[in-house]
């Protein structure tokens, strides 16, 4: 910590009497760098690189993602929100470790992320009240290290369809955003087809199809993402539909960090949509 640092370099200065040699002022910053970044003062962290508390906390990033994911369609449930976080040095993912400790704040309650899995740098919130504020602070040794206020949640897409074009093999989707500042992105799960001789089939995608940032309409090739054509699997399935998942965003929410330490916060409502391609 900072006032550690600095104490520590008043008691090497007052031992050696207020100088030395240059080897020894060397050794003095060194010394004092070394406890600035690693704070060996913490017994629970020990001289592990891969802890969070092992560096100081300006050479850390902290992600948060807020996910607000809609009800099945059908399903007797609300929607539910989420939230994820992550925590990065310049040279990789950190496990978050005590004295790191994250809390979300929202309609006068404190939430503290749920015990995380064996291996998991990640910290997860699940089932968080649907409310318009949230305030997330990053605490070290109970300081305040940062402090993150958020607005409101997005709203999703309110229209999708899907429609195929044997001759070009191309699919194609359009939807319309509740937000007038939306930005999207999508992942194609999956296509799902079955006929009356064949037990229904999944078939995944051959390559990563995250896409950032989606507009309406967004086509693909049926050949290059699944490996057959649409002709090919008219021949195969009698029906055929398409799992595409969305994730927008609202650039008109606020998002105040109230300190200077980097907490970068990314919101999301999470849709999932069927599209039938053939039947």
């Amino acid at each position: 910590m900072k006032h550690s640092v600095g104490l520590l370099s008043l008691v090497l200065l007052a031992g050696c009497g207020g100088g030395g040699s240059g080897s020894d002022k060397e050794a003095e910053q060194v010394t004092a760098d070394k406890v600035e970044v690693s704070e060996p003062e913490n017994t629970t962290c020990g001289n592990l690189p891969e802890m969070s508390c092992y560096h100081a906390p300006k050479n850390l990033t902290l992600n948060l993602h807020l996910n607000l994911i809609e009800a099945e369609n059908g399903a007797l449930a609300f929607n539910k929100l989420n939230a994820a976080v992550g925590m990065h040095s310049s040279s990789g993912p950190v496990l978050i470790s005590g004295p790191d400790n994250i809390e979300i704040r929202v309609g006068g309650a404190t939430y503290t992320p749920e015990a995380s899995h064996s291996g998991s740098s990640a910290l997860n919130f699940n089932n968080l009240p649907i409310e318009k504020a949230y305030e997330i602070f990053w605490y070290r040794n109970g300081d305040i290290i940062s402090h993150t206020y958020v607005d409101d949640l997005p709203n999703g897409i309110y229209f999708f369809e899907s429609a195929s074009d044997e001759q070009a093999d191309t699919l194609t989707f359009r939807w319309l955003n509740l937000a007038s500042e939306a930005s999207n992105a999508g992942h194609i799960n999956y296509l799902s087809c079955n006929n009356d001789n064949k037990k229904g089939e999944l078939i995944f995608s051959l390559n990563s199809n995250y896409e950032k940032e989606m507009s309406s309409p967004y086509s693909i090739t049926v050949k290059d993402m699944f490996g057959k054509t649409l002709t090919e699997l008219k021949n195969e399935y009698d029906k055929c539909e398409v799992l595409f998942k969305t994730f927008t965003s609202d650039k008109s929410i606020q998002i105040v960090n109230y300190t200077n330490e980097k907490m970068i916060t990314h919101i999301t409502y999470n849709q999932e949509h069927t599209g039938v391609i053939f039947h």
